[in-house]
């Protein structure tokens, strides 16, 4: 993913497809959210994409 694409790929309705709904990420990140826990992306284009989920120990 571009840095834009990165920023964006969260947001709802936001695809890259032409057939993507953009609700698979925002939806992931409300649940993680919701948890008391935080999502990053780190993404080099054509070589790979990470996605860091944090949560808080109890």
């Amino acid at each position: 993913m571009t840095e834009q694409e990165a920023r964006n790929c969260m947001e709802p309705f936001y695809s890259t497809k032409w057939n993507g709904t953009g609700l698979g990420m925002y939806i992931a990140k409300r649940y993680v959210e919701r948890n008391n826990g935080t999502m990053s992306i780190e993404s080099k284009k054509g070589e790979y994409t990470k996605i860091f989920l944090k949560f808080q120990l109890i």
